[in-house]
């Protein structure tokens, strides 16, 4: 007697649609367009202008200083005009001059560095510009670019946070926010980034799909505001793309709101708008699926799976239909056509184990289940489906092994 046949299954079996949604927002550059103000705009070597009449010796020596050093960059001997400006900044230092006032010679270091393609002194030089004038645009910009270059997110992302403060309306500041807080995945700084743009933009019909979206997801869950958002994107008759995605997440709210057949027009109309959106057919078979319609959910998962075909999540639920549908074998095609993009995916383990579980391939059905019991050692149905393959196969020693596994999990559940 299988006495997991109902209990540990059920606990395989995937969530309601609305609670997987994984909708995929039109990714937005990483390299923000139009550039930012400044951009393409490099600080500009400056000229000295020459120290005051009645000079101490101190200023005297730094102003033949600056002398030779502009002497040596005009000659291109760019290395030595380099330290020479140093020296300048240094002599400068000691007789106490205002540090505005040799602000000229950082400048022209940032010439010869970028010149020179020193990126780290080029860095180093433009941030010490900044701390004698915190409001250089330009400086912000080729920072800006340079960490945008070497893929220095942490770096790039406070630059441009600094950025938009002294330019709270620069769309493209905001806009190239978007997806580096996606990819931090600063949920909340997404959020403020894209309430700015969709105020400052308000025809970006992009703008109000991704923060429509935004409003789907769990910690920052708002429906009435990710509906209206949505609803504002088709208002503005964006490009197929896009439109598929405003009403994918009308689908996946009247989803949430258990409005079923709302959500499936929607997601039909997402289809409509753009039949290539894998996303969109996925969803469309989680809710056909969740209402038991499984001929058409199958016929959605298997289009999901032909536009993407290396989508791990959308095999393991064209596998999860299959068997709800009685076809074992072809589910466990899908399985091992998923594990060979994911070897190590929980998910697929324990569905292999369940299916091979069905089919009576007792020895493929405990390996499965253990290689899954080994990553999620504290899962409740792998060590209790674990513990009846044992008893069937009378290995009664890991049978008692893996159901006190189980009872200490789940302490309450007496069988």
């Amino acid at each position: 007697m299988n006495r997991l046949s109902k209990s540990a299954f059920s606990k395989a079996t995937c969530l309601p649609f609305f609670l997987l949604s994984s909708l995929i927002i039109l990714p937005r550059s990483s390299v923000a367009q139009p550039p930012l103000p400044g951009a393409g705009q490099p600080i500009a070597g400056q000229p000295y202008k020459g120290a005051p009449p009645q000079m101490s010796p101190e200023i005297q020596k730094a102003a033949k200083q600056w002398e030779v050093a502009v002497a040596l960059q005009k000659s291109k001997r760019n290395s030595e005009a380099a330290v020479a400006y140093r020296e300048f900044i240094r002599l400068s230092e000691a007789a106490k001059l205002s540090r505005t006032a040799f602000m000229p010679a950082y400048q022209n270091l940032a010439v010869l560095y970028r010149g020179t393609g020193q990126t780290k002194d080029l860095v180093a030089v433009l941030r010490e510009l900044l701390t004698i004038d915190p409001k250089s645009m330009p400086a912000y910009s080729e920072l800006a670019q340079i960490y945008r270059k070497n893929g220095q997110v942490k770096e790039l992302i406070s630059t441009l946070q600094k950025f938009v403060i002294l330019d709270a309306k620069s769309i493209p500041a905001y806009t190239e926010l978007v997806p580096l807080y996606r990819r931090t995945g600063q949920g909340k700084e997404l959020l403020g980034v894209l309430q700015k743009l969709v105020s400052l933009d308000p025809k970006n019909a992009q703008s109000h799909v991704e923060l429509a979206y935004l409003y789907t997801v769990p910690s920052l869950r708002n429906l009435d505001e990710a509906k209206k958002e949505a609803k504002r994107a088709i208002e503005l008759k964006p490009s197929g793309q896009t439109l598929s995605a405003a009403y994918s997440i009308l689908g996946l709210v009247s989803g949430a709101k258990n409005d079923f057949s709302n959500a499936e027009t929607e997601f039909q109309n997402s289809i409509s708008a753009n039949p290539k959106n894998a996303q969109a057919h996925y969803q469309l078979a989680l809710l056909l699926a969740d209402r038991k319609k499984y001929p058409q959910a199958l016929a959605a998962i298997r289009k999901a799976c032909e536009l993407e075909p290396k989508n791990v999540q959308s095999k393991v639920y064209l596998a999860v239909i299959l068997e709800r549908m009685g076809k074992n074998p072809d589910s466990l095609q899908a399985l091992l056509e998923a594990k060979k993009l994911a070897p190590n995916d929980p998910t697929i383990l324990f569905n292999l184990g369940q299916v091979h579980q069905r089919m009576g391939n007792l020895n493929e059905a405990i390996s499965a289940y253990q290689t899954f019991v080994a990553r999620i050692p504290g899962n409740y149905a792998g060590n209790m489906n674990l513990g009846e393959l044992y008893s069937q196969i009378n290995n009664l020693a890991a049978a008692r092994q893996f159901f006190g596994a189980a009872h200490r999990i789940e302490p309450k559940d007496t069988r």
